[in-house]
């Protein structure tokens, strides 16, 4: 249940700022640079931003729940960082077969997502902080009579 909550303040937070015009001029800076002489992509096919809110619900759920699920302020870094490389690096690949994709709004989702996260695990006890790995150190004796 928290994991929904943290990916749902994600979703809203991106929805807001898309419907509010604020997340424009950074998706026309994005899709100028797309457009340039070094990519160059000519008439790409444009993600819908009803698919892009349905992208982003996604990802913030899977970055709230592995970050949930993960033990450690390291840890938790580190998903975040995953989600981030790959979210970018799935834009960038799309590019390649002529789909505009831009992840603005998934990267503001899941980096919200992340944080409320975050938060929640580090005032709260998570079962993952719980685990203790304890190895018996025993002797084993072999009979080798045969």
């Amino acid at each position: 249940m928290p994991a929904l909550l943290c990916a749902m303040t994600g979703l809203i937070a991106a929805m807001g700022l898309s419907l509010f015009g604020w997340m424009e001029s950074i998706h026309q800076g994005l899709e100028s640079a797309v457009m340039a002489d070094p990519i160059a992509v000519s008439e790409p096919w444009i993600i819908p931003i009803e698919v892009q809110w349905g992208l982003s619900l996604v990802a913030s759920i899977l970055t709230s729940m592995f970050t949930l699920m993960s033990s450690g302020l390291l840890r938790r870094a580190f998903v975040l960082l995953m989600a981030l490389i790959s979210l970018v690096g799935f834009s960038m690949s799309c590019v390649l077969w002529n789909v505009l994709w831009l992840a603005h709004l998934e990267l503001v989702s899941v980096v919200w997502a992340w944080v409320c996260s975050a938060v929640y695990a580090a005032q709260h006890k998570m079962p993952c902080d719980d685990v203790q790995v304890v190895l018996r150190k025993e002797r084993v004796q072999l009979d080798v009579n045969i």
